[in-house]
């Protein structure tokens, strides 16, 4: 009868396994990617915070600029004539955020351009406008080149209106040395491709053309008393402290006031593949294809490797040793995600991150002293184990499940003499998990379920259809950023792993809610059992920051940038700059300032380039 009984419950679960496939198909053939956009409601908050580009219109300025500046002056209480500073001024018309001041409200200008070319157009343009004072020069941060030397040589008072900086680089240094006058309004360009959490400024050694982000130079502007009101086209502006209550602005925090649509997210597999989502192009560099169209270089996720196929490789972790991996295990700090409260029970008897405590705590909260666990991935069955002190010091029992040959070794011989324990060598996979389960007599409602398999994790959760365990601990990819739903393909012999935000949604449907997390464990507990722990279901945000997150962002010459983890976690390989960067040094550089575009047509014979062609196509892409 039990024979029966169990290949009736065999041909059911691998029935439902192919049904199962057959109305998801794509689900395990390829990789999942997304990104999770902002909710409407904290697009409107931006969008409320950031109300000034509903002013926006063109005179001379490129994207609006000009509505804004005329409605900030409005604001602060500027109705005259004033005194404005513009550099790089470039022909003092094109592109210009201080032409409209100048040509229609009778400002008075002092312009700076270092080019010799677009000069000669400004001082005829300027001919038209007496009132203006201009210099052939390059502004810099120290000496005679610094801001305050040159506006030292005319008349404009040392709180003047407006100042417009544009110098495709080095603004937040011209910015910060910038101390004997102090502007109304500020306008300062800034690379809107970088994460506002991140605060980016190059170094002073730096080339040109690599534009600070907007949270450093939001952190700049705070200790200079200036305060954001607007972002707009690569511009930010800035307005003095004591304006900034008369714009009635919420919230000007960096992330509360602009989110990067144009951000491209980077993190990497266990065995060294950095993964890119989505594929871009680069913003300044171009390059004309076979059939004569000039287009932007695309950026793919092969361009982006600093490993060769022959070194990603993939080892389990009780192989070898990972400092950086050793150096991160349990330092998750709780001041950083003060909701995330389990973490106060963190305690290692045999697991990695605290877990031991955190389960016996929420064990204990549950009146569940003792119970019976599956460990998928139990390698030796103690190393970074999170039953080990469950079985060994608590009387469970356990189905542990290993398929390394030799972590099943000795797997078996740590727990030769608990007869309470199973141990079993196999390569679980989504279709297998129900039948092994059955065949070993798991309790539908058994109290543990670990998943630590560094690969299938998630489709080895999302398989389990019968059983309804009290807690599900599972491993996901710590470099994964929070808004970002990373699911690999199902094939046991790739070792990619999922994100947490992917795994949360995962247990949501499936009827659980997270409740704490570690440096690279969830944790879940089953909806009815959820409120005995006296916690609230907070967003994922709220209770965790991973902490080998990568960011990746461009800059106007050309050069791709890391920011946050600059290793390969699992490899302890320091990433160089040099290895990073997409573009050979020769097409990296300086990018004009009145073309935006830069095409690697200049390496080309003069007869084969249209630079006219290339010129056009800034309309395009802006």
């Amino acid at each position: 009868m039990y024979f029966t009984c169990y290949c009736v419950t065999l041909m059911i679960l691998n029935l439902k396994s192919r049904l199962r496939q057959a109305v998801k198909p794509s689900s395990s053939s390829r990789h999942v990617m997304d990104v999770v956009r902002p909710s409407q409601e904290v697009l409107n908050a931006i969008k409320k915070n950031n109300y000034l580009t509903g002013y926006a219109k063109n005179v001379a300025s490129q994207g609006g600029e000009d509505g804004v500046i005329e409605k900030i002056l409005e604001i602060v209480g500027i109705t005259g004539p004033g005194w404005c500073v513009e550099f790089g001024a470039c022909d003092g018309k094109l592109d210009s955020n201080s032409w409209n001041l100048v040509k229609n409200r009778g400002w008075k200008a002092v312009y700076i351009e270092p080019d010799p070319g677009f000069f000669t157009q400004l001082e005829l343009h300027c001919k038209e406008t007496p009132a203006t004072w201009c210099f052939n020069d390059l502004v810099g941060w120290e000496g005679e080149k610094r801001l305050d030397a040159i506006l030292a040589r005319t008349p404009i008072p040392a709180e003047f209106e407006f100042l417009s900086i544009d110098c495709d680089g080095p603004d937040y240094h011209i910015w910060e040395t910038f101390e004997n006058y102090r502007p109304h309004v500020v306008s300062i360009e800034f690379n809107r491709l970088i994460s506002p959490t991140i605060s980016y400024f190059p170094d002073k050694e730096s080339p040109a053309s690599r534009p600070s982000s907007l949270r450093a130079l939001y952190e700049l502007g705070k200790r200079k008393g200036y305060e954001l009101v607007c972002e707009i086209n690569w511009n930010l502006f800035f307005v003095r402290s004591d304006h900034y209550a008369k714009f009635g602005i919420s919230d000007n925090h960096p992330e509360k006031f602009f989110y990067p649509h144009e951000e491209m997210r980077v993190f990497q597999g266990y065995d060294g593949t950095l993964f890119l989502h989505p594929e871009g192009k680069h913003y300044w560099k171009c390059q004309r294809n076979e059939k004569g169209i000039v287009d932007q270089i695309k950026i793919s996720q092969r361009d982006i490797q600093v490993l060769p196929d022959g070194l990603r490789v993939f080892r389990p972790r009780h192989t070898y040793r990972s400092t950086t991996l050793e150096e991160q295990a349990g330092k998750l700090a709780i001041d950083r995600v003060p909701k995330n409260v389990l973490l106060k029970h963190r305690k290692n008897v045999t697991s990695e991150n605290g877990e031991d405590g955190i389960l016996e705590h929420i064990f204990k909260s549950l009146s569940m002293p003792n119970g019976f666990c599956v460990d998928i991935g139990a390698c030796d069955g103690k190393k970074w184990s999170n039953s080990w002190n469950l079985i060994s010091n608590h009387g469970w029992r356990g189905l542990l499940i290993e398929g390394e040959q030799e972590a099943f070794r000795q797997l078996t011989a740590n727990y030769k003499n608990n007869p309470a324990v199973n141990c079993i060598q196999t390569y679980v996979t989504s279709q297998t998990l129900g039948a092994l389960l059955h065949k070993y007599k798991v309790p539908k409602a058994f109290n543990l379920l670990n998943i630590d398999v560094e690969g299938i994790d998630y489709h080895l959760f999302a398989a389990l259809e019968y059983y309804t365990p009290a807690m599900v601990v599972i491993d996901f990819n710590p470099s994964i950023a929070n808004d970002t739903r990373f699911v690999q393909e199902n094939n046991a012999q790739m070792h990619y792993g999922a994100s947490l935000r992917s795994l949360t949604e995962l247990a949501t449907r499936k009827g659980y809610k997270l409740a704490a997390v570690t440096d690279w464990n969830a944790i879940f507990v089953r909806n009815d059992l959820f409120l005995n722990l006296g916690i609230s279901n907070n967003p994922i945000d709220a209770i965790y920051y991973p902490p080998f997150e990568m960011h990746m962002f461009q800059t106007l010459d050309g050069c791709m940038h890391l920011a946050g983890c600059k290793t390969l976690v699992r490899q302890d390989y320091t990433i160089e700059w040099e290895e990073f960067q997409v573009l050979p040094a020769q097409l990296r550089g300086h990018v004009n300032s009145s073309r935006y575009f830069d095409s690697v047509d200049k390496l080309r014979p003069k007869s084969m380039v249209d630079p006219e062609h290339v010129f056009q196509l800034r309309s395009t892409f802006y």
